[in-house]
């Protein structure tokens, strides 16, 4: 995957085609937009976060490994990045809930 984005032009679009777009786009934006964490790529530079029912996460360990073959992580990194995520998304859920945004706050940083 890395190598993809040291391709030139020609042949970056033909490796492109091999790919799927949103792998492309996991490993562009942890090779090149400067992402550092699971939240970042899924929620920002892919919005799978917003395009799927799970908001990622069942695309989270895959992206998870994508972005950490680039990114140098190791499992137990992987690991931490995705309980990372799921966190975010218990905490956001259960925020929405609520109908006044002070409480809203309390309630995302109680489980953060």
């Amino acid at each position: 995957m890395e190598e993809a984005t040291r391709l030139g032009p020609d042949q970056r679009t033909q490796t492109i085609r091999q790919m799927s777009e949103q792998t492309f786009e996991v490993v562009y934006a942890a090779s090149h937009e400067g992402a550092l964490h699971l939240d970042d790529i899924l929620e920002r530079r892919t919005h799978i976060a917003i395009e799927t029912r799970d908001a990622g996460m069942e695309a989270s360990q895959r992206v998870a490994e994508l972005a950490g073959e680039v990114l140098r992580w190791d499992d137990v990194h992987c690991e931490q990045e995705i309980a990372n995520y799921a966190k975010m998304i218990k905490a956001d859920r259960l925020a929405t809930k609520e109908l006044i945004d002070e409480n809203a706050i309390k309630t995302r940083n109680s489980v953060l």
